[in-house]
């Protein structure tokens, strides 16, 4: 998971797209993108915090593996 570090300010991620105040980037493989799409879930607690996936995933090609990312916004 990737944290914008202030938390005040926008920054950008390895997506090219910036960050709002209160949203984070999430990366995952294959399994985990699977499950955030078509899993039963409603939010995701990460580090006591509750977020709601905001964007599509994004598709990174790194050394012949794909990873996926994810911008989530805090709820709580």
């Amino acid at each position: 998971i990737s944290y914008n570090r202030d938390q005040k300010q926008d920054v950008l991620f390895e997506s090219n797209k910036a960050l709002s105040k209160g949203q984070v980037r999430l990366k995952v493989e294959e399994n985990a993108k699977n499950f955030i799409e078509n899993g039963p879930n409603e939010s995701f607690l990460i580090d006591g915090i509750t977020y709601n996936v905001v964007s599509d995933f994004a598709v990174q090609n790194y050394l012949g593996l794909k990873y996926y990312y994810f911008t989530m916004e805090r709820t709580t």
